[in-house]
């Protein structure tokens, strides 16, 4: 990339992450449970990324600050050109699915390599799903696919899950496609991960 280079990706990868750090219900994910370690911050609202400092090949570094803290991220959009909203079994909720977008080079990394994940804090109230913050997460989806298409992807997974659990995938994937039906008309029997994503391909369409 020369110096007066500026990937076109740039602004459109910092509309996506604004838009979430403005919520005070997400969470900041960095690292990869392969290498050991991730690590989850919970701002509520109080992150903010940095404007533009440099040009050419330093034009996609921003900080990510949290108010009132000292602590801080530096982070590289030049380097994350992908947006991947991501449903997927999460052992943080018992291996129901977390509601994320990821930020990485590719989308194939979106699952183990990706350089910043923000998701759902709190996507279940008890046993149950908090239809209002899901069907928030997926207004955004579907907003930011329309918007942003040329970075914004989507990805589900059915598994793997403990086999204990595995039996209660169906019902997960329907609560799922309820808050779809209601918010866009779509969704309805929703069963696996591949009839979420031909769903939101459908809600695309509808909104």
């Amino acid at each position: 990339m020369s110096a007066e280079t500026v990937p076109s990706h740039i602004p459109r990868v910092e509309a996506v992450l604004r838009e979430w750090l403005a919520d005070p219900g997400a969470s900041l994910l960095c690292g990869r449970w392969a290498d050991g370690g991730i690590m989850e911050l919970l701002p509520e609202g109080r992150a903010r990324l940095g404007e533009a400092r440099y040009g050419g090949r330093f034009a996609g570094l921003r900080d990510l600050e949290v108010a009132g803290e000292a602590h801080h991220l530096h982070l590289d959009l030049a380097r994350l050109p992908c947006a991947v909203y991501l449903v997927a079994p999460s052992v943080c909720f018992g291996f129901r699915p977390s509601f994320e977008v990821r930020l990485c080079g590719a989308a194939e990394q979106a699952a183990d390599a990706f350089g910043l994940g923000l998701s759902l804090q709190r996507p279940y109230r008890g046993d149950r799903l908090d239809r209002d913050a899901v069907r928030r997460y997926l207004r955004r989806l579907v907003s930011h696919r329309r918007d942003h298409a040329d970075v914004v992807t989507v990805r589900a997974a059915d598994g793997p899950v403990p086999e204990a659990v595995a039996a209660r995938r169906a019902a997960d994937w329907g609560a799922l496609g309820r808050c779809l039906q209601e918010e866009f008309g779509v969704g309805e029997g929703i069963g696996d991960a591949a009839g979420f994503v031909a769903a939101i391909a459908r809600a695309g369409e509808a909104a």
